[in-house]
């Protein structure tokens, strides 16, 4: 199976550009554009010397910024400015965007997009995207004239979709899942898995539900987690005591045996159960697989680790012996979020209040759990006192992982891109800024996995939705954005 955190090829991109270029020392001014690079300074105003210090993020090249009158290198440059993606509901101009309230996306080997969107009353919708490096083409064969993309599942009848995730396998199979919650709260949740084979709208399994919920229970945080040649699903039950629930699925995203469960089935899935559980997360490393979830205590929130087992033969789980591992405490934990790689490490990332603020933090999964302690990845920046002003995401790629999250530096907002290696580091001096100033609030952020176009670059894509339209504008609709940044690999 494929990195199941979207592992994609970009088409071919140019190389690096810098503003400038010249050889600096304190005897020798020289023209910036016939010697070698300012990077990561920014020649002067008269395009005669580098620049030596900073007072602000236009002193460096593109993809460095300037911290304490120092430029500090990103090793990565935006691709394109930010794009707008016009896609419409059933009855809108394409012009405009929906309510969409939640996505997912995944690159295909030829670096081309599938993006499946989620609107309240009007269902979960499917669009095929391929990226001409200036410009992004919506597929026909999956949307009309009017971008209206190819409908998945609804009209939901007030059973809103949540926690959307979608996987590609190396047999070009996509599969996605996602939570279906009714309004009424004497209804039952349900857990629905769709299908489809070789990009082919005529080769889809139609969406069937695997699992129901207990009568009032609240269901979260569904995602799918891979185990060698098949998934296990993953999700969150809140009726009395909180219970994480898993169960193995092939490689249709059903269950071995069973084409559905009945709406009166009672299936105990139950792998943890604790009073309260906050967020819940699931990866794999090698041949571990890893639950965790984070519990608040008194004075604080740990962040704990389960590890478990499947007889490959019965499909039974079984946890580890021995109680969670503790890997983290702290003020209070949010948005827990997690990666899985093919290679023999994984990374979580999370956020976490430090006194009045907010702050990004990472940390690798090896096999053996956690071996290095967390890094905070935003210590330059500030959050508002709301864990929802900062929206994070995570994937894998090679011998490193990125993390994408919105950030404020010089009161200007932004979403940023760090790299982290396998050893719990960063990558580089400082992250990478996707966004310009016309980003707005994102309610939801995508990170793509990365694409490898040679030995010595890669990049990253990310799609996010927000109330504010290409101008800033609030109209009462939620618009989508995408942009892209490839990265220099660093010498080991």
């Amino acid at each position: 199976m494929k990195n199941t955190l979207k592992i994609g090829i970009f088409a071919a991109m140019t190389s690096f550009l810098f503003s400038c270029s010249v050889v600096v020392s304190s005897m020798t001014k020289a023209d910036c554009e016939e010697v070698s690079d300012c990077a990561p300074y920014s020649c002067d105003q008269d395009n005669i010397e580098c620049l030596n210090s900073c007072s602000t993020d236009n002193d460096c090249v593109a993809g460095a910024i300037c911290e304490q009158n120092v430029c500090l290198d990103s090793l990565c440059e935006p691709v394109a400015d930010m794009i707008n993606i016009p896609l419409s509901l059933p009855d809108q101009n394409w012009t405009t965007s929906g309510v969409w309230n939640e996505l997912a996306a995944t690159f295909d080997e030829n670096g081309n997009i599938s993006l499946v969107l989620a609107e309240p009353d009007e269902g979960i919708f499917l669009y095929r995207i391929i990226d001409h490096s200036d410009r992004l083409e919506i597929l026909e064969d999956y949307a009309d004239s009017n971008h209206t993309g190819t409908r998945i599942d609804g009209p939901n009848n007030n059973r809103h979709a949540f926690d959307l995730s979608l996987v590609s396998e190396e047999n070009s199979r996509s599969i996605l899942g996602w939570i279906r919650q009714p309004q009424s709260s004497r209804s039952k949740g349900e857990i629905v898995v769709w299908s489809m084979a070789n990009n082919s709208l005529e080769e889809i399994v139609p969406s069937t539900t695997i699992f129901y919920g207990k009568t009032s229970a609240i269901l979260e945080q569904f995602s799918f987690l891979p185990d060698h040649d098949r998934l296990l699903g993953v999700w969150f039950q809140h009726w009395g005591d909180d219970s994480i629930q898993t169960m193995p699925l092939n490689e249709f995203g059903q269950v071995p045996g069973i084409t559905t469960v009945e709406g009166d089935e009672e299936v105990d899935t139950a792998l943890i159960t604790a009073r309260t559980i906050n967020n819940v997360q699931s990866l794999s490393s090698e041949n571990a697989h890893f639950i965790l979830y984070s519990i608040p205590e008194v004075g604080g929130e740990y962040l704990y680790l389960q590890s478990f087992s499947i007889d490959p033969e019965t499909d039974v789980i079984s946890t580890d012996v021995g109680s969670a591992q503790s890997l983290w405490s702290g003020q209070s934990i949010y948005a827990l979020h997690s990666m899985y790689s093919e290679n023999t490490f994984s990374g979580i990332t999370w956020i976490e209040k430090i006194e009045d603020q907010y702050g990004v933090f990472s940390q690798p999964i090896s096999q053996f759990g956690a071996t290095v302690e967390a890094v905070q990845l935003d210590e330059n920046f500030t959050h508002q006192e709301q864990a929802r002003d900062a929206v994070i995401d995570i994937v894998a790629s090679e011998s490193e992982y990125a993390v994408a999250f919105t950030g404020t530096r010089s009161e200007e907002r932004a979403i940023w891109l760090h790299r982290v290696g396998e050893d719990g580091f960063p990558r580089a001096e400082a992250p990478i800024r996707l966004t310009n100033s016309r980003l707005g609030t994102p309610s939801h952020i995508e990170l793509l996995s990365s694409f490898q176009n040679s030995d010595d670059e890669r990049g990253y894509a990310i799609i996010w939705i927000q109330p504010e339209n290409e101008i800033g504008e609030i109209d009462g609709l939620n618009h989508l954005f995408y942009s892209r940044v490839r990265c220099r690999s660093i010498a080991e």
